[in-house]
Formats: C-alpha cells, structure tokens, sequence
C-alpha cells in the first residue's frame, strides 16, 4: 500500500492512499500535492470525488509527483553518502 504510493509517484502517477493505517496518512501528506488521502468511512461517493478531483488537475499532479520525488531523491541519496562515509569510519578496510 504505502510501497504502491511510493512508486506511482515516482513514475509521475498521483496517488489516492486509501488511509486504513497511519503509515497511510503519512504517505498522503509526505507526497505533497501528488496524493491525497481517502479516509474513512470510505463512502464510495468521496472516493468518485478524489478520482474525478485528480482528473480535472491531472497535469499539475503529475508534475506535484515528479517535483516531490525528484526532493525525496536527493534526500535518499545523500542519506546513502553519509550511511557509506559513516561505514567507512567504523568497518574495518578490507586487508587492512
């Protein structure tokens, strides 16, 4: 569920996270105007609404998904640099 947000946003696709847990929310407001959260009672009137809502504005959706991937990209990939520079001050060198 979360995983399946994760990545229609990075391929640029926005998102509706049907928020059955908290992690869900989370999703919804991490991803910025790229998705919204679909909350319950689940009223399936509500649910048309978010569909019909990201059709009408589908463009700027899609650029929201990019815009806010491309952020958490250079986010990861410089959690990455300091989790490598941290391993290669506490692990020992290999033959050394």
């Amino acid at each position: 569920r979360a995983h399946g947000a994760i990545v229609g946003s990075a391929l640029g696709i926005p998102v509706i996270c049907t928020v059955i847990e908290p992690k869900l929310r989370i999703m919804a407001e991490t991803l910025e105007e790229a998705a919204v959260g679909w909350e319950s009672p689940f009223e399936v009137t509500e649910g048309v609404k978010l569909v019909e809502a990201t059709l009408d504005c589908l463009e700027d959706r899609r650029c929201a998904a990019k815009d806010v991937s491309a952020k958490h990209e250079e986010s990861a990939l410089a959690s990455a640099d300091e989790l490598a520079d941290y391993l290669q001050q506490v692990a020992p060198s290999p033959g050394g």
